[in-house]
């Protein structure tokens, strides 16, 4: 909290934290973050600990590694979930891919719509209502057949 600079993987962070340093932490970022690191391993993971050869990486998953300026980041990362043309769907790990369907294409689906709804508002505040980073939206993708993950891990609220 006394850190003048964020601090954290620019490649896993939230895209709102990586144009505005001053933003203050937030669990949708957590949940964002979580989300990039998920895209990650989709495409560059195989199990048993062995990542996918980075030249055999697909670029636009490339770029938002290998970049070390914010600017560069968000923009490859905006670029991968944005735009419907360049995902690499057929470039994911292979281990990853019976993710396909039931988590990566609905978490980027998610991402993109909130992510347009967050630069249509262009503004902070409270999340904007069926905005993908709350628990219970980010839990409808992960665990579907569950109909309310807060009680299902039996909190009280």
């Amino acid at each position: 909290p006394t850190s003048r600079h964020r601090t954290g993987t620019a490649a896993f962070m939230a895209l709102d934290l990586l144009s505005d340093v001053t933003l203050l932490p937030r669990y949708c970022y957590d949940l964002e973050s979580f989300a990039w690191i998920l895209l990650w391993c989709a495409f560059t993971l195989r199990f048993g600990g062995e990542e996918v050869p980075f030249d055999e990486q697909p670029a636009v998953v490339k770029k938002w590694i290998e970049s070390t300026e914010r600017e560069s980041v968000e923009w490859a990362k905006s670029r991968l979930v944005l735009s419907r043309v360049n995902l690499p769907f057929a470039s994911m790990a292979t281990p990853m891919k019976s993710l396909k369907s039931t988590w990566i294409e609905p978490v980027v689906k998610k991402m993109r719509y909130t992510l347009l709804d967050r630069m249509k508002l262009n503004k902070l505040g409270p999340l904007p209502e069926g905005d993908f980073f709350t628990f219970a939206e980010f839990m409808k993708v992960l665990e579907p057949e569950v109909d309310d993950p807060v009680k299902a891990l039996g909190f009280d609220p």
